[in-house]
């Protein structure tokens, strides 16, 4: 049996929207935190590649827009890591986050420049993946002091 209602209650109840639950942003910060903290003399860097979408279709259409015009690349990744004449690429995600076209377009565009990207949808992901991309660092360019 389908329940009839007024207008104003139907506008009521489109209105009430669960809270937005920010499942990749803890994630983020510790991945960032633990970074800064295991490289202090690396430069880290987030790339703010969210824009604010509120107000009317057309201001939204024109931020887009002058963001891209500004050099905005959707897909690129949340972090990217300057460190010993390399360059390392984060794609931080919550535990059931998937990744989008542009952001695996992105990542194999950095691969194809000889850059590391990867995914990583835990600190203990970070972790590893900086495990293995130091070991090419160490071989490469020898540590000050270091006996090559």
């Amino acid at each position: 049996m389908t329940e009839i209602i007024s207008a104003k209650d139907y506008m009521q109840r489109v209105k009430k929207k669960t809270a937005r639950v920010d499942r990749e942003g803890p994630i983020h910060l510790q991945c960032l935190h633990w970074l800064q903290w295991q490289f202090p003399d690396a430069v880290i860097h987030h790339s703010a590649n969210e824009l604010n979408m509120a107000g009317t279709p057309t201001a939204r259409k024109i931020a887009q827009g002058k963001a891209k015009k500004m050099g905005m690349l959707p897909g690129f990744p949340d972090l990217i890591m300057f460190w010993r004449c390399h360059a390392w690429a984060f794609e931080i995600k919550a535990p059931e986050g998937r990744l989008t076209k542009e952001q695996k377009d992105v990542g194999a565009r950095l691969v194809a420049n000889g850059f590391r990207w990867d995914a990583a949808y835990s600190l203990a992901d970070v972790q590893a993946l900086v495990a293995v991309w130091r070991k090419d660092v160490v071989m490469r360019a020898p540590m000050r002091g270091q006996v090559t």
